[in-house]
C-alpha cells in the first residue's frame, strides 16, 4: 500500500528535531506534478501514514536529520541527487511531518522549516536494490539501483614486496639445462627496487634462468651462479614505467638469449652455460643470504620447450591461450578469486594446462584486500583458432587466401597483407603478426 518500505529523510534548516523515537509520526506527502522524476520501477503518489514507535531513527549532527522506516524492511533513500542531471527538489509546503506526542493534537507541525530533502519512492525497497554491473561475478539483472556490493573476478595477483611469493614444483618436462625454452607474462611494477624476479626458475648457489627487475629494467638471467661472471644477461633498452602493465619475454635458442617488451625485441647475447632446473618462482629471486620479492602483479605467465620466434610472442600476448598448445609446459591464467575480496581459502595457483597441470602454491599473502591478493588486470580475450589453407583452390596457400581469411574474421576492407616480417615470403607468420598489430579490425 501507500508508504510501503519508503524511506523519508528530510534536510533541516533550523533548530534541532526532538527526539520521537518511542513515539507515532504521522507523515502526509502531497505529491508534486513538476518534481522533476520518474526513475524505473518508482512512483511518487499522495499518502498519509503513521510510523509506529521504533520505526523512527535520528541521525545527529548529520545534515539529514529524520530517517524513516516502514517496519523491519530495510529500505535505501532515493534522491535526486543520487541521479545524473539532477538538482536537488525544493519541497516547499507540499511535504510535513507531524509527530504526536502521544494522544491529542500533534506538538510540532512543520512546513516551510524542511523544505530540501528527498523524494519519496514506494518502491525503493531492498530488493530493488543489488548489483546492475553485468561485468560483475554477482550482476542482479532485476536491480534498479547499484549498492555498491559489485564484486569481479580477479584477474591477476599482486605480490607486496615483502615476502610474498609462489612455489612451482620443477620436473623433466622444465629441465632447459641444454635445450632451448621460453618464457612470457605480463607484469606491472608497483615501487622501484634494487633486486627482484616476477618469474625464476633460479638458485643463487646453482644458477638456472631468472626474468630479473634490476631497479626498473628487466634482464633475462641465464647462468650457473648468482655471482656476477657466473651467469649471462640480456636486458631491455629502457627502464620500465612504474604501475604500468609490460609484456615480458625471454627467449633461449641454442646459445642465443634474447629479451622482448611488448613483443618488440630488445636485444640478444651469447650463452653456452648448462644451466639446472630448480622450482619455478613467482615474486621472488632466491638467494641464500637475501630473498628478492617482487612488489607488484603478475598475470598469464606461460613457459614453452622451444623458442618462440617474435611473431609468435607478437600473436598471442595480448590473449589467453587454450592450454594445450604444442610446446607448453606451464601456464598460469592467475584468473582466481575476487577481486581485493576475503581470498583466504584461495591458496593454490591452479594451472591452466590441460594436459600436464602442475599447481603452484601461495605463501604469505594476505589474501584480503587491494594489496598481497588476488586483484583485477586488463581483461584478455580468448586467442582466436586460425587455420590459413588453399580458399581459392588454385592448389597453393597464397597472399589472395590471407585475404579470405581475413574477410572471414571480420575485415571487410581488403586489407593489405605483405611480408610483414621480412622473411621473404608472405605466409601464417604474417598473418599471425598483422592479427597481433590490428586485430580483426581493418
Amino acid at each position: 500500500e501507500p508508504g510501503t518500505g519508503v524511506t523519508l529523510e528530510i534536510y533541516t534548516t533550523s533548530g534541532g528535531i526532538p527526539d520521537f523515537e518511542d513515539d507515532p509520526i504521522d507523515v502526509t506527502f502531497i505529491s508534486d506534478p513538476e518534481i522533476p522524476l520518474r526513475a524505473d520501477g518508482c512512483s511518487v503518489a499522495n499518502f498519509d501514514y503513521v510510523f509506529a514507535p521504533g520505526e523512527v531513527t535520528l541521525l545527529a549532527g548529520q545534515q539529514y536529520a529524520l530517517v524513516c522506516k516502514s517496519g523491519t524492511e530495510v529500505s535505501w533513500r532515493l534522491s535526486t541527487t543520487d541521479l545524473d542531471g539532477i538538482d536537488p527538489y525544493p519541497f516547499g509546503d507540499a511535504m510535513s511531518y507531524q509527530p504526536n506526542k502521544g494522544l491529542g493534537d500533534p506538538q510540532l507541525n512543520v512546513f516551510e522549516e524542511y523544505d530540501l530533502g528527498f523524494i519519496i519512492c514506494e518502491r525503493a525497497m531492498s530488493e530493488d536494490w543489488g548489483c546492475t554491473d553485468s561485468a560483475a561475478e554477482n550482476y542482479n539483472p532485476t536491480a534498479i539501483f547499484d549498492d555498491g556490493s559489485c564484486e569481479f573476478q580477479a584477474r591477476s595477483l599482486h605480490f607486496d614486496g615483502e615476502d610474498d611469493y609462489i612455489v612451482i614444483p620443477a620436473d623433466a618436462t622444465t629441465d632447459f639445462s641444454s635445450s632451448d625454452f621460453s618464457v612470457e607474462g605480463w607484469i606491472k611494477i608497483d615501487t622501484s627496487v634494487e633486486f627482484s624476479a616476477p618469474i625464476s626458475a633460479f638458485n643463487f648457489d646453482l644458477g638456472g634462468w631468472a626474468l630479473e627487475v634490476y631497479y626498473q629494467k628487466i634482464r633475462f638471467m641465464h647462468g650457473n651462479t648468482g655471482l656476477e661472471g657466473d651467469f649471462d644477461h640480456v636486458a631491455c633498452i629502457d627502464s620500465l614505467d612504474l604501475n604500468v602493465w609490460y609484456h615480458i619475454a625471454a627467449v633461449r635458442q641454442g646459445n642465443e638469449l634474447r629479451m622482448y617488451i611488448d613483443g618488440n625485441l630488445q636485444g640478444t647475447t651469447i650463452s653456452n652455460r648448462i644451466i639446472p632446473y630448480p622450482n619455478m618462482l613467482l615474486g621472488r629471486l632466491y638467494t641464500n643470504t637475501n630473498n628478492f620479492y617482487f612488489p607488484g602483479c603478475v598475470d598469464e605467465v606461460r613457459l614453452w620447450n622451444y623458442a618462440l620466434t617474435e611473431e609468435e610472442v607478437m600473436a598471442s600476448m595480448q590473449c589467453e591461450l587454450a592450454g594445450d598448445e604444442t610446446g607448453l609446459v606451464r601456464y598460469y591464467h592467475l584468473n582466481q578469486g575476487l577481486a581485493g575480496a576475503d581470498n583466504s581459502s584461495v591458496t593454490i595457483l591452479e594451472s591452466n594446462h590441460v594436459n600436464n597441470p602442475v599447481d603452484g602454491t601461495l605463501l604469505n599473502f594476505t589474501l584480503d584486500g587491494p594489496t598481497s591478493n588476488w586483484v583485477t588486470a586488463p581483461l584478455m580475450d580468448q586467442c582466436a583458432v586460425i587455420c590459413l589453407g588453399d580458399f581459392n583452390g588454385d592448389q597453393e596457400v597464397s597472399t589472395p587466401d590471407l585475404l579470405i581469411l581475413l574477410g572471414g574474421i571480420g575485415c571487410t576492407e581488403s586489407p593489405c597483407i605483405g611480408d610483414l616480417n621480412n622473411s621473404g615470403t608472405t605466409d601464417t607468420a604474417d598473418l599471425l603478426l598483422f592479427l597481433a598489430l590490428f586485430g580483426t579490425s581493418c
